[in-house]
């Protein structure tokens, strides 16, 4: 039996690695905008309400799960793995991340970079302001630490600590406007000459998913500020430990992530509330994947009715051309990290099943 679901992993691995590829050569996204408060979702019907799928912590379908159908409901999808109830957001501001930290970057910063890169990388992820900024788009995208907290809250069905990180970053000290003006001076340095705008031409990977992270923060601090009205449980939190883990792939998106051909998520409210903040963000976000999203809403529509989501005119970009090579070659590479922590993880969970 694991040898079959192995083999599914590499399947979808595969698959995954084939859209990405296919999505990021015909075209790419575009930086940053946000509201300042948790996002809450109202207890009315959607016509059809989906839920959020996250990055390099992805669960991947286990033996007992079900074809996923456009009829899934919310109760469906957030039923938890576990049969420990899932921990509600804070009704107060988290005012301190989780102790021990995790921290982005943490195996990422080699010597395929500049010396400029490096140096600056180094000092950055050093930075009292950026990690008390800590941004969830890079944890999701070049963190060990955070993969391994993923790791243990599906392991233990615990997930006390994941909650209390998410409250944290989607409410940063010391304030959001802050932290969102401290970012956007980071992508300026971070793209200048003198630091990392020779590797980021280059497509060095670890500094094109830096800047598509920095570039990202605003989007991903307000995706992960959703919150379920009729559970008060975060999106994210539901989506990792949903039985239904197609919902987690949305979260990889703004990653240049595409969803796998073999992947549908179901029709929940957070799934639709999410991406249309995605959708809001896509016309003026240089460092988000038009094309990528706007296929993951085509395929979600089709399932859940052509108005699940609706970007409207103005947010159907087709992207720069002149960022198809940086898109391709970074988001291929990303994907391959991307599956292959997902491949591990699935491993653990098996393990104890």
């Amino acid at each position: 039996m694991r040898f079959i679901w192995l083999l599914e992993i590499v399947v979808c691995i595969l698959l995954s690695l084939a859209d990405t590829a296919h999505s990021l050569a015909h075209g790419s996204g575009h930086s940053l905008k946000a509201s300042r408060h948790r996002h809450h979702l109202q207890p009315h019907a959607l016509l059809s309400p989906e839920q959020g799928h996250g990055h390099s912590t992805l669960l991947l379908p286990r033996s007992n799960s079900t074809a996923i159908s456009s009829n899934a409901t919310d109760s469906d999808s957030v039923e938890s793995s576990a049969s420990a109830t899932l921990p509600t957001s804070p009704s107060t501001v988290v005012t301190t991340p989780p102790s021990p930290m995790p921290t982005p970057l943490d195996l990422s910063i080699s010597t395929s970079l500049s010396s400029s890169c490096m140096l600056y990388l180094t000092s950055l992820v050093s930075s009292e302001t950026f990690l008390y900024c800590l941004p969830f788009s890079l944890l999701l995208t070049t963190s060990t630490a955070y993969s391994s907290i993923v790791a243990k809250a599906l392991a233990s069905h615990n997930y006390t600590t994941l909650n209390d990180l998410v409250a944290y970053t989607s409410s940063p000290q010391p304030s959001i406007d802050q932290c969102e003006t401290y970012m956007y001076g980071v992508m300026t340095a971070l793209t200048s000459k003198s630091n990392c705008a020779s590797d980021i031409s280059k497509n060095v990977p670890v500094a094109v998913k830096t800047k598509w992270g920095v570039g990202n923060y605003r989007v991903m601090r307000e995706a992960e500020s959703l919150v379920n009205e009729d559970t008060g449980v975060f999106c994210y939190i539901e989506a990792v430990a949903s039985k239904r883990p197609d919902d987690l792939y949305l979260w990889g998106l703004p990653g240049g992530i595409s969803l796998p051909s073999s992947s549908m998520p179901s029709c929940t409210k957070c799934s639709a509330s999410l991406l249309k903040i995605y959708g809001s963000y896509v016309s003026n976000t240089t460092t988000l994947n038009s094309t990528v999203i706007n296929a993951a809403v085509k395929r979600v529509n089709e399932a859940c009715g052509s108005s699940f989501v609706n970007f409207g005119k103005d947010t159907q970009v087709s992207g720069d051309l002149s960022h198809v090579a940086v898109g391709f070659i970074a988001g291929l590479k990303g994907a391959v990290a991307f599956a292959s922590i997902m491949a591990w993880i699935l491993i653990v969970h098996i393990d104890l099943n």
